[in-house]
């Protein structure tokens, strides 16, 4: 089962969408506790905080990201989506293609 996490970036409207599974497997992969933070490591607990209604504004899961922030796969989806917003209407199908490679 698939849980998905919404966070928001600080005074933007732009929210990140990332598997709450994908984010503990960064975590792990990066050595970084998401406990650390005040956050469950564990998938069911991590997903029940992220699911809470002020999980968007939460400090905690700001810093947990902050910490990940040169994690390969939330580099590209960071990437991507700086992209996506500089190029709303106009996005160029082959360089987002190339941002996935």
């Amino acid at each position: 089962m698939k849980y998905t996490t919404t966070v928001w970036t600080c005074s933007s409207i732009l929210s990140y969408t990332y598997e709450a599974e994908e984010v503990v497997d960064c975590a792990k992969q990066e050595g970084v506790d998401p406990q650390a933070f005040g956050i469950p490591s564990d998938l069911k607990g991590f997903t029940q905080e992220s699911k809470a209604v002020t999980s968007n504004t939460d400090p905690r899961f700001k810093r947990l990201f902050a910490a990940l922030r040169d994690n390969v796969e939330i580099t590209v989806l960071r990437t991507t989506l700086h992209y996506l917003c500089e190029n709303k209407y106009n996005t160029d199908l082959e360089m987002l293609k190339s941002l996935f490679q």
